[in-house]
């Protein structure tokens, strides 16, 4: 008669007392097929040790559905490259992995794409370009009054 009974699934009761959603929490879970190589790389991103490599967790959500082999192959990569995949990369290696498709080598191409946020930029303001360019400059003509035809009236 001691005995509370929980209705529903175990995920949605811890989301229930906690300040994580059903959907974040079931992420968590599934983060425990990672090998712990990847996993620790995780645990370092939310502890914010910038030392050690990191990885969102969405990346490594993509990547935790990679058998335990190809999972393998990563670290090494990383370490090489000096990087960790992206969201969109994660989700092309699975893609792969899903094929049957993915290994080492393709790891590697993965891995060498330049992601958006590497791309070297250059950003200059705009009044300086337009110091140089006829944008910036008006014209002599353009300080006087538009030619009006004899017909129109204001």
């Amino acid at each position: 008669m001691g005995h509370y009974f929980l209705v529903g699934k175990s995920r949605e009761i811890f989301a229930s007392d906690s300040l994580d959603s059903n959907t974040q929490i079931q992420r968590y879970i599934r983060l425990t097929n990672l090998i712990p190589e990847i996993l620790d790389m995780v645990d370092d991103s939310a502890l914010k040790e910038t030392w050690k490599p990191q990885m969102a967790l969405r990346p490594a959500l993509e990547l935790s559905y990679l058998p335990e082999a190809e999972q393998a192959a990563l670290p090494e990569v990383m370490e090489s490259e000096d990087r960790t995949p992206s969201h969109a990369q994660a989700i092309k290696m699975r893609t792969f992995s899903e094929q049957g498709k993915l290994n080492p080598d393709v790891i590697l191409s993965i891995m060498q794409e330049e992601k958006p946020n590497q791309v070297e930029q250059f950003k200059i303001l705009r009044k300086r370009i337009d110091k140089f360019s006829s944008r910036g400059k008006r014209h002599p003509s353009s300080d006087r009054r538009p030619h009006r035809s004899a017909g129109s009236h204001r």
